[in-house]
């Protein structure tokens, strides 16, 4: 699974480029304790540690150069790849890039790797006009302008992140905390942090849609758009508020993820899939190409016999025995022992060459499997959120219709002007843009109490960039804690569906009813395995069956659900145990 990548323009003096990349990947190896002197170009050798390497160049007829270094760690959990790719074209008018990627086993997070940073701090890495530096840079008054372009820029590929500042802290400790934040960002995004007049002035340029609060830390998209309001949700804000009370590890581990889906999510230039394809064709024939040499060492005229050979032991005259009827020789020389040694080292690289053909077909199998069951559930998505569309829209002209009917029942009554008038907007129920602001803001209801895990809701944010099933689980939470504060006024009398069949006057209704299972099925509730997972936290300690859920969204396996345990007889209450993908059924299974 590809976990990182780094992947930027050179810029700076291209003649000493691939020497110094070759320097920082050599150093960076030793510190890893492997063998790095034992690298040569060409074949794949053994490090020690249960680690392989490999050195590869290209020199076409176009005049430029190409340099790719591999690194195959065996690890218990599985197998590891790093591997770097230099390229430095030959007109002087195109820029030299570096492309750096780590494969992992499946669910291992990647972590931006030490040897990312080394390369960043002696190599001018650069992602259109934006600086891919080690860390995030302290920018000035003076300097703000390009931080501000850099934002605009449409050709910027990866994330950039701008801090703001004020007089209230020092910008040299905002800066230090910024740089944990972002550690596991190294080499996939930009990063700036803006000091009090610089903050003052980025904020004046691009607008209050695109502004940075001080102590706050914004994460800007590619394609910027200047006065959309809508495009303004795009570009995310970690608040104050948020950076105070989560650890530093949970935010940096968030702002990685965000920073790796940009970059993985982004097309290579051709110039770099065309190498790329050059490389795996020379791997290919490095690792066949000893597979076709002959068995046997071409026969030689016997040489002088060394006096060791004259005068063995019993053993080595017994050894020597062994050898001449294994090969069918007359007679052993040293000339002869030698051949057979390096025969015998290259019976070595060719099995050592044979597991890694065997290697690169399993890897290439899984992929293909992985690409093909992807797609399938991409299909299913794609259908489901159709669906989705389509009852939402139905929904929609449903709502629209009775809005037209009781405007129409205001003005014939004479109240035309509250027919036409706007609700009075409820800051404490508006909608979050992301499953974080989610997260912030859950505990706000005083009716509703969520015991379950966020990392399950967290998990969401890798299938609902936009945020769209964010926004549904608040309003099923909203109209929970609606729900409850009826009961609790005795204007309810209802469980949670009967509240959506009837919802009463004054209060509020945000999801619809179809949405809603006061239980599981039978199966679901019979099968041990399936009743155990819906067996869930209500805060005191004890775990209770929670069969009613929401249907957040329809989208294949994944199908986001919401399920609760109606409490507020007993504590008025209502508990939400889990907030995430699909529960398992024989289906999800």
């Amino acid at each position: 699974m590809l976990g990182y990548r780094l992947f930027t323009e050179l810029g700076g003096d291209r003649r000493h480029v691939q020497k110094l990349a070759r320097e920082q990947w050599h150093a960076w190896l030793k510190s890893k304790n492997y063998n790095a002197d034992a690298l040569e170009f060409g074949p794949l050798v053994d490090l020690g540690a249960g680690g392989q390497g490999q050195l590869l160049e290209l020199t076409p007829p176009d005049g430029s150069r190409s340099f790719r270094a591999r690194l195959v760690e065996n690890k218990p959990q599985g197998a590891w790849v790093t591997q770097l790719t230099v390229h430095v074209p030959q007109q002087e008018k195109r820029s030299p890039w570096l492309w750096l990627d780590i494969e992992s086993p499946e669910g291992q997070y990647v972590a931006a790797p030490r040897v990312a940073r080394s390369l960043l701090e002696v190599l001018e890495g650069r992602d259109e006009e934006t600086r891919l530096a080690s860390g995030p840079i302290k920018i000035g008054a003076d300097d703000v302008g390009g931080v501000v372009e850099l934002v605009w820029d449409p050709d910027r590929r990866g994330l950039l992140f701008v801090a703001g500042s004020d007089e209230r802290l020092d910008v040299s400790n905002w800066h230090g905390y910024v740089e944990k934040l972002l550690k596991d960002t190294v080499g996939m995004a930009a990063a700036y942090v803006l000091d009090r007049e610089a903050t003052r002035r980025f904020n004046n340029a691009v607008g209050d849609l695109h502004a940075v609060a001080p102590w706050t830390l914004r994460t800007f998209r590619p394609g910027v758009e200047a006065d959309d309001p809508v495009d303004a949700e795009r570009h995310r804000v970690l608040g104050t508020d948020r950076i105070v009370r989560d650890s530093v590890q949970n935010l940096a581990r968030m702002l990685g993820r965000r920073a790796r889906e940009a970059v993985l999510e982004a097309p290579l230039p051709n110039s770099a899939t065309r190498v790329d394809r050059a490389f795996e064709r020379l791997i290919d024939e490095h690792l066949v190409a000893p597979l076709t040499e002959p068995v046997l060492p071409e026969p030689r005229q016997p040489a002088a016999v060394d006096t060791a050979v004259q005068q063995p032991d019993d053993d080595l005259r017994a050894a020597i025995t062994v050898l001449k009827d294994a090969v069918g020789w007359t007679e052993i020389t040293a000339d002869k022992v030698r051949e057979l040694t390096k025969f015998a080292l290259a019976e070595r690289q060719r099995a050592d060459n044979q597991a890694a053909i065997t290697a690169r077909l399993r890897d290439y199998e899984e992929r293909l499997s992985k690409a093909a069951a992807e797609r399938d559930e991409l299909r299913v998505q794609l259908d489901d959120s159709q669906l989705d569309q389509l009852i939402a829209d139905e929904e929609r002209v449903r709502a629209e219709a009775r809005v037209a009917h009781l405007r129409r029942v205001l003005e014939r009554s004479g109240r035309a002007v509250e027919a036409w008038s706007e609700p009075e907007t409820d800051l404490t129920k508006a909608r979050p843009a992301d499953y974080e602001g989610l997260l912030d803001r859950i505990g706000q209801f005083t009716g509703v109490v969520f015991t379950g895990d966020p990392a399950r809701v967290r998990e969401l944010d890798q299938h609902d960039r936009a945020g769209a099933w964010a926004g549904k689980i608040w309003d099923v939470l909203a109209t929970l804690d609606d729900y409850v504060q009826a009961k609790v006024a005795g204007e309810c009398n209802s469980d949670v569906d009967g509240y959506l069949a009837n919802t009463p006057a004054g209060y509020q209704n945000y999801f619809s009813r179809q949405r809603h299972a006061r239980d599981e099925s039978e199966d679901v509730r019979n099968n041990p395995k399936f009743h155990s997972a819906r067996k869930l936290p209500i805060g005191d300690g004890t775990r209770v069956f929670m069969g009613a859920h929401f249907k957040i969204a329809q989208s294949g396996l994944i199908s986001p659900r919401l399920h609760y345990y109606d409490d507020t007889a007993k504590s008025g209450k209502v508990y939400v145990g889990y907030i995430g993908r699909h529960l398992p059924t024989k289906k999800t299974n």
